[in-house]
């Protein structure tokens, strides 16, 4: 998937389960860390210890979404993405998790004592709306990314968290898939 990039660095750590994953990278010169967003209750805590266990002068390089995913044009009444989406950040902040926090990144890096922070974002469809056969081909991969995530990303927190019948969730997910893959609702996705 394709995030908003936060450079500062890069020793590949994939998708870390535990701050421990990074400790047993100690005086490293870099980190690379990818689509963390929904793994940890506080980023800022992975930040400090990747921030502990990098030599002098290495750096970390962040890449996440930024949730839920944006429109460009008024999504139809009732989408059933947009919903989902809305759905999905209040079943995470319920849990105790906050999935719009990649926007703060830039702010946590330079309080815990990263210098020469940069923030770039990047947008990204969901759908081959977009123009240009590059742009089209981003598109793509990320709504496969999308659509293979949905089940895993919602099924325990709208079920758990929501309280919702797992035939509900995948009737809704079902409407979600198609509303991807319709090329008239201009979503994508910021980061």
């Amino acid at each position: 998937m394709h995030y908003p990039t936060y450079i500062l660095g890069g020793q590949h750590v994939h998708r870390p389960g535990s701050v421990k994953q990074l400790r047993g990278l100690a005086n490293t010169q870099c980190r690379k860390v990818r689509a963390m967003v929904t793994c940890f209750r506080n980023p800022r805590t992975v930040f400090e210890e990747a921030y502990r266990s990098l030599a002098p002068g290495g750096f970390i390089e962040l890449r996440d979404p930024i949730l839920p995913f944006c429109f460009l044009t008024p999504p139809p009444e009732g989408c059933a993405l947009q919903e989902w989406g809305e759905k999905l950040m209040e079943a995470a902040r319920l849990s105790g998790r906050d999935w719009g926090v990649a926007t703060q990144y830039s702010q946590m890096l330079g309080d815990i004592g990263f210098v020469n922070v940069t923030e770039r974002r990047e947008t990204i469809a969901l759908s081959p709306w977009v123009k240009g056969s590059h742009n089209k081909q981003l598109s793509l991969l990320l709504q496969h990314d999308i659509l293979t995530m949905l089940e895993p990303l919602s099924m325990a927190l709208f079920t758990r968290v929501l309280g919702w019948e797992s035939k509900r969730v995948s009737d809704c997910l079902e409407l979600v898939k198609k509303d991807v893959q319709n090329t008239k609702i201009r979503a994508y996705s910021e980061g």
